[in-house]
């Protein structure tokens, strides 16, 4: 609904009520995010990622997986991406989650990501999901290098195969939103 203050206060009230909820973290962590307080989004990442074994059963540890993506661009973003990771990524069962880990820690280029997305799924809302994904990570990783332009057309182009209501198409979203024009 774009009030992404009332958001992030809806989701503290959350964790304060089930402190081991990993998927209240990520959420939150989003939200800092998109109110560019990329230290306490790290924070709600990280803790995303240590909870989500136990806390959320998602289909291969989504949680654990995209908290540790999304730490990794924060930290990239404020210039810290050594501090960042990704032994665990072998450990996780998502073949898409490993690869997208492998961008962004710099072991996989971009045609490389873009060419795996949809690659081990038969379902075509999946592939087109993968797609998108893909291209929002690459959009972050050229924001990470100080280019606008080429996040602007990757951020552009991940709209294509994603519903408004995707947390994909809505981070993309948001990040355009704060490039300046």
């Amino acid at each position: 609904m774009g009030n992404v203050g009332a958001a992030s206060e809806d989701l503290s009230k959350a964790i304060e009520l089930k402190a081991t909820d990993g998927l209240a973290f990520l959420y939150r962590g989003l939200a800092l995010d998109a109110e560019s307080n990329y230290e306490g989004a790290v924070v709600d990442f990280a803790k995303a990622a240590e909870l989500a074994p136990v806390s959320f059963s998602g289909p291969n540890g989504t949680t654990a997986s995209y908290g540790t993506l999304y730490r990794a661009l924060d930290l990239s973003r404020m210039g810290r991406a050594g501090e960042e990771t990704f032994a665990s990524a072998t450990a996780w069962k998502s073949k898409w989650a490993q690869a997208l880990a492998a961008f962004v820690g710099g072991k996989l280029s971009e045609a490389q990501l873009l060419q795996q997305a949809g690659a081990d799924v038969t379902d075509d809302g999946e592939k087109a999901h993968e797609k998108s994904e893909a291209l929002y990570f690459v959009g972050r990783m050229h924001l990470v290098k100080g280019d606008n332009a080429g996040a602007a057309k990757a951020f552009n182009d991940s709209f294509q195969n994603e519903p408004p209501s995707a947390i994909t198409f809505r981070q993309a979203r948001n990040e355009l939103d704060r490039m300046p024009h």
